[in-house]
């Protein structure tokens, strides 16, 4: 026969496969007793809090900030502007912290106004950018 308790689970550390759990509030006759459980982990799948949205600047050399906030704070994010991959330098500033992801463009020009995506861990959110001002613009 089968006994399920129910343990309030203090810490946890998982290193590769080995999943380590300190319990507290135990009987106190399992103080020195060993036990062998299964254990079944069901692993949340990443969601979107808040996805990205478009942005309208109104004037050329302005920057221009993508934001979203994820469900897991550990995820690496992937940027893109159409399908291409964007990489941090003097034009995109990309930041990751706790979940929230941010992609800044510096001095936009014509030729940033694009659709722009961030895909991390199967999902992805895009947003466009516009310029919209009182210039006229040839291209």
């Amino acid at each position: 026969m089968e006994n399920i308790v129910f343990l309030k689970i203090l810490n946890s550390v998982v290193v590769g496969l080995l999943w380590t759990v300190v319990v507290y509030d135990l009987p106190t006759d399992a103080v020195r007793r060993q036990s062998i459980c299964r254990v079944y982990v069901t692993v949340e799948p990443s969601a979107f809090a808040r996805g990205l949205q478009d942005v309208d600047l109104n004037d050329l050399g302005l920057e221009a900030t993508f934001d979203c906030e994820v469900s897991k704070s550990d995820l690496k994010a992937e940027w893109f502007k159409g399908d291409k991959p964007i990489k941090r330098s003097e034009k995109y500033n990309i930041t990751s912290k706790n979940g929230q992801h941010s992609l800044t463009i510096s001095d936009c020009q014509v030729d940033d106004v694009a659709s722009y995506t961030i895909k991390l861990d199967g999902i992805s959110s895009s947003a466009k950018l516009a310029i919209k001002g009182n210039r006229t613009l040839n291209f």
